[in-house]
């Protein structure tokens, strides 16, 4: 209690003194930092929406998938020939896209204000920010992929000795559309010449 009546005692002891400029300098730096601890608390409640998080998102086309067309399709030509009636088969598989990566990106913003005095006497506050971008590597010098969209199949085509046989066939379709996820109605089956 003691402690807070020194203070008080000095604050009035500063403002009952005759010296006007430094009380008026004093003054000016108080609400400069007013005003700055308004717009820093300001700028942590409600950061600006038309900024991005620390990491944001950035989508590009991808053509090096983990598994390519070709290989999907060999793969089902293999299995396919696995099962009992289907015999020489060959597969085509088209695609609508070549699915997308979503690599991690730094952002960083920097926020400076300055105060200015207009002639007439007004104070304005001049605040820019300055938002930067780059994307985050691994050691390697390979992008960080935060998310990876596969290719999304257009159609598939199976070419088979045994698709004559409807009992066949219907493994081929059930078989195809398990592997793919395609629905029945873009899947072709025809038999092998």
């Amino acid at each position: 209690m003691e402690k807070s009546k020194n203070i008080l005692d000095t604050v009035k002891e500063f403002f009952s003194g005759k010296d006007k400029t430094g009380k008026i300098q004093f003054l000016a730096i108080l609400v400069l930092i007013g005003i700055l601890l308004v717009m820093f608390a300001n700028s942590l409640i409600n950061p600006s929406s038309n900024t991005e998080d620390a990491y944001s998102k950035e989508s590009f086309a991808s053509s090096d998938e983990t598994v390519s067309g070709d290989e999907v399709a060999s793969q089902i030509e293999s299995i396919l020939g696995e099962i009992k009636g289907v015999g020489k088969v060959k597969v085509l598989i088209t695609y609508k896209n070549s699915g997308t990566n979503v690599y991690a990106k730094d952002v960083s913003r920097t926020t400076d204000a300055e105060e200015q005095k207009s002639q007439d006497g007004k104070t304005v506050i001049k605040k820019t920010e300055d938002l930067t971008s780059s994307l985050v590597f691994t050691g390697q010098k390979q992008p960080i992929i935060e998310e990876k969209t596969s290719a999304e199949v257009k159609g598939v085509l199976v070419v088979a000795e045994g698709a004559n046989d409807p009992t066949v066939c219907a493994q081929i379709l059930h078989a195809v559309r398990v592997l793919t996820g395609v629905e029945s109605h873009k899947i072709a089956i025809c038999p092998y010449k």
